[in-house]
């Protein structure tokens, strides 16, 4: 419905009203708001059915029209997005993060969208939701920012870096995650770098990728990208799998010393290529992820990695996601550190 120059005053009117208010209380009767802004009932319906659309308000009937929001009397209800491919690292965020909810009578319901999808913000149940948390969120466009910025609810990134801006997010610094890992590398005699891509792209392996390469060209070190190019609907461990056994068999003599592993997941993985093909880790080539996590901690050799532990990284979202629920109105912007968990898959390699 294309509105009139009153409705849109109109409508600017009460969105900052309902700011001042309260989740659950009451707007002034359709009479009252008439009077109040010198408008007619038409316009005022046709705002109020706007509003309505967008999330602001709820209309109960016989009782009049209240602006929408947590009630103290209910728990709070979240909406978690993510990819339908499910990456380990934030999938474990979410079965944590259900935990620490459950305690504050937070309720998650879960949203899943495919990776070819080019946007999903037209689609977000806001009026079903006091918040939304999207995990490892895809590239906005103007359309998408429009949108969010003129949510009644908050919406919480996590995985994805909106710096200058008013988004709210929780992410690792991916760039220096990957120049952190090279520098580790380097100082323990590291040569020449296998980066493995296991999973489907994504702006976070990109990015920890150039950092990685950016770090090496500076210090003349070289680098190979090992790529299992893995389709959005297989398997992403037995098809990385496979690819590394045929890279194996078809290159009798490897040339690198170190495997930088981009996402957790496939050390064991490489651990059984490498043992099929006779290699030690990590006396012939050394193997370093990027998740921080304790995926690889159990394995016959223990996963060196560099990133932010799981306690450390569910804690920050779930600081968000209290503060946003208190006042929808905080921006919250929190870049996680990476440091390095040295552990055996890893040693200083002889000059």
């Amino acid at each position: 419905m294309k509105q009139t120059k009153k409705s849109e005053f109109l409508e600017q009117e009460l969105k900052e009203l309902l700011q001042t208010m309260t989740p659950g209380e009451k707007l002034p009767s359709v009479r009252k708001l008439m009077g109040r802004y010198k408008v007619s009932q038409l316009i005022v319906d046709q705002t109020l059915d706007s509003l309505e659309l967008a999330g602001w308000i709820t209309r109960k009937n016989r009782k009049g029209v209240f602006r929408y929001g947590i009630s103290e009397k209910r728990k709070s209800r979240m909406a978690v997005f993510c990819w339908d491919w499910g990456s380990a690292v934030y999938r474990e965020i979410e079965v944590r993060l259900r935990k620490l909810c459950t305690d504050k009578n937070i309720v998650i319901e879960k949203f899943v969208f495919p990776m070819q999808a080019s946007t999903i913000f037209q689609y977000l149940p806001i009026n079903e939701f006091d918040i939304i948390l999207m995990i490892c969120p895809p590239p906005l466009n103007r359309h998408d920012l429009l949108r969010i910025c003129n949510l009644p609810i908050p919406i919480l990134f996590v995985g994805r870096r909106f710096e200058n801006t008013c988004l709210n997010y929780v992410s690792l610094i991916h760039m220096e995650n990957g120049m952190l890992a090279a520098d580790y590398l380097h100082k323990n005699g590291c040569r020449k770098t296998a980066i493995l891509y296991g999973e489907p792209h994504n702006t976070d392996h990109d990015a920890l990728c150039l950092g990685f390469k950016s770090y090496y060209n500076l210090n003349n070190k070289e680098v190979i990208i090992l790529d299992a190019e893995t389709p959005f609907d297989e398997n992403s461990c037995q098809y990385t799998y496979n690819f590394l056994k045929k890279y194996f068999a078809e290159h009798s003599d490897i040339e690198f010393d170190s495997f930088y592993l981009l996402g957790d997941a496939f050390y064991p993985v490489v651990l059984k290529v490498l043992e099929e093909n006779h290699f030690n880790v990590p006396e012939d080539i050394c193997v370093l992820g990027s998740d921080g996590n304790d995926v690889g901690l159990f394995c016959s050799v223990p996963l060196a990695t560099v990133g932010v532990t799981y306690p450390e990284y569910v804690g920050e979202v779930f600081r968000a996601i209290c503060l946003l629920l208190e006042d929808r109105n905080e921006i919250i912007q929190i870049d996680l550190g990476s440091k390095v968990i040295p552990r055996s898959s890893v040693i200083q390699r002889r000059a």
